[in-house]
């Protein structure tokens, strides 16, 4: 086709096309982001090793190496075949290779434990009920078990089991009394350092986000901070997305660190209990809840070390 033959309202109306186009695409998606980076770690399901699903749950009620959810590792990792663990991302290291701009060695690592929750925490005694609900992971470290950490967010609703994107701002968290946002921190308790989710972070990523829960039959809470209330054990998916924290204290690197987690592909074990205070679930809610809200403040908050 001679290029000298096209006509001038043919070049118009392309114009127009074009112009029209990107005013739609304006409209429908104003942000228009780029597609997400991949994650430094992903979640990779394997068999549990002799011995190794009996040994990791005594250890992690021995230590408290989840805090307040220890004492319901069992329930976490409640499939006795297999595990699903922490693994380096192949995409990610090919691109730390080629040159791109990667933030490394964070803290969280392959050998790290890690598991879900989401707790809904019923107050009946004021009027209306205060409702707090929380859906998040926490991880640990099974060498150095005092060294563990979360990342959690208010789930709404009681009937929620996912959690949408969302910025980890713990102040903003705690400003809200745990109920809208999230928050999350890492401690090393041998060194006394502590690392806080203090987002947002200008022009960058800095949010986790829970795509997908299932739960199974609920059973009587025997034993732990929710005794009385029901819990049920399932798995959830989502991802703890280049989530930046702050060291608030001691000297150890790096600072910030990064928890950068993949699990919307293979979920990992979680476990939803329902306290209702002050009846069925025995245990003092509102005292419960206060120590816990000082999870991420303090190196030695209760729901931390015990």
């Amino acid at each position: 086709m001679n290029v000298a033959m096209i006509r001038l309202s043919d070049l118009r109306f392309g114009l127009a096309a074009l112009v029209a186009a990107t005013a739609f695409v304006a409209c429908t998606d104003p942000i228009a982001p780029a597609a997400d980076p991949p994650s430094e770690f992903i979640a990779v399901r394997r068999a549990w090793l002799p011995g190794e699903r009996a040994a990791t749950i005594a250890a992690i009620q021995a230590n408290q190496s989840w805090g307040f959810m220890s004492d319901y590792a069992a329930d976490i990792y409640h499939d006795v075949d297999s595990v699903t663990v922490v693994a380096s991302n192949p995409d990610f290291s090919l691109r730390a290779v080629n040159g791109a701009s990667l933030l490394l060695e964070p803290r969280f690592a392959t050998t790290w434990n890690i598991g879900g929750m989401d707790i809904v925490n019923i107050n009946i005694n004021p009027v209306p009920r205060d409702t707090v609900h929380w859906i998040g992971v926490f991880w640990s470290n099974p060498v150095e078990p005092t060294w563990k950490g979360f990342a959690y967010g208010g789930g709404g609703l009681a009937t929620n089991t996912i959690l949408a994107r969302t910025d980890v701002n713990t102040t903003a968290f705690d400003a809200t009394g745990n109920k809208t946002g999230a928050g999350g921190g890492e401690i090393r308790a041998s060194t006394g350092t502590l690392w806080q989710g203090n987002g947002p972070i200008a022009g960058a990523i800095n949010d986790m986000q829970v795509t997908a829960a299932a739960y199974g039959a609920t059973s009587t809470v025997t034993t732990g901070p929710y005794l009385g209330g029901t819990k049920a054990s399932g798995s959830m998916q989502g991802r703890l997305h280049s989530v930046s924290m702050t060291r608030i204290q001691g000297t150890d690197a790096p600072n910030p660190m990064t928890v950068d987690y993949d699990f919307r592909g293979v979920s990992i074990g979680s476990v939803r209990i329902v306290c209702v205070f002050n009846s069925p679930c025995t245990t003092n809610t509102p005292n419960l809840m206060a120590s816990l809200r000082a999870s991420y403040r303090t190196a030695v908050g209760p729901s931390l070390r015990r």
